[in-house]
């Protein structure tokens, strides 16, 4: 027996599938509901007609609750079916929900009881028998900053409300195809950080980490003693701040050493930066030797 069926216990049984909602394009979430009543028609068509899928927008509230369905009819371009019931309590039809499978996605179909608060929108369409039917065209392709203009609304003058007397009236207003929406883009996730390794720290821009180098640079007694020197450390940032690099500044060392009480610390200072950006050296007393 197909996994999708279930277990069965016993015969006869019936069994009702129903999708789940907003499943995308799988056909395997289903909800699976076993009938228990009793084997006549009229409760076995009570059961299914209970399970019937329902489109219809519902208009409680006056003002607000209309304006949300017409925000929605007119962003997908939606001709609006207003269905106006002559009893306030009364729960939606069979026969709505029925019209609202049959032509979903091609008109939006809104039900609208006779309440005081949905007065206004009964007044609006000048409606004073209940019930009633009415279809509102979507407008016109409007230019930016044009305002939207209703067409005029087609009236259902058919008399009784029948299947076949409604989906003739209604087959004549609806979009010839149905409007889906576009499918939403998944977020792709942000490519991995990349970790540097610390061996890895030499071969790169000789600019990049100064920070870093001067750390390293600290653990030698001699240079963290020269560091605190104001003269040294304001070399030592402009050398790194040098656009080419440390080997450009190598090959200006004339530049930097031209005050005799710090040449040859900064010689040295230099040497050992350059030894620590070719290398990767972790000892900062592994430096090169830099001749004027």
């Amino acid at each position: 027996m197909p996994p999708l069926l279930g277990e069965i216990k016993g015969t006869p049984t019936i069994r009702f599938y129903k999708p789940k909602a907003k499943q995308g394009n799988s056909d395997r979430k289903k909800i699976v509901l076993d009938y228990n009543g009793e084997r006549k028609a009229v409760n076995m068509k009570a059961f299914a007609d209970g399970q019937m899928p329902n489109f219809v927008e519902k208009v409680a509230s006056g003002k607000l609750d209309y304006e949300k369905f017409n925000a929605k009819a007119v962003k997908h371009g939606l001709p609006r079916v207003l269905l106006f019931t002559s009893k306030a309590g009364a729960k939606t039809s069979n026969l709505t929900k029925f019209l609202s499978v049959e032509f979903r996605r091609r008109m939006l179909i809104a039900e609208i009881k006779p309440t005081k608060p949905n007065q206004n929108i009964l007044d609006q369409f000048g409606i004073t028998e209940l019930p009633a039917l009415i279809v509102i065209p979507p407008p016109p392709v409007q230019e930016e900053g044009e305002e939207i203009v209703d067409p005029l609304p087609v009236h259902y003058d058919g008399g009784k409300f029948t299947k076949l007397k409604l989906v003739d009236f209604l087959s004549k207003n609806v979009l010839k195809t149905a409007v889906v929406s576009a499918p939403k883009k998944k977020e792709q996730p942000p490519p991995p950080k990349q970790e540097v390794k610390k061996e890895e720290a030499g071969t790169g821009d000789a600019n990049a980490g100064a920070d870093g180098m001067l750390q390293k640079l600290m653990k030698d007694p001699d240079i963290a003693e020269a560091m605190t020197n104001p003269k040294v450390m304001a070399i030592y940032q402009k050398i790194m701040a040098e656009p080419g690099g440390l080997m450009v500044a190598a090959g200006k060392i004339g530049e930097y050493t031209s005050d005799p009480e710090i040449k040859d610390i900064i010689k040295n200072l230099i040497g050992k930066a350059i030894g620590m950006y070719m290398g990767g050296n972790k000892n900062p007393g592994d430096g090169i030797k830099v001749e004027l």
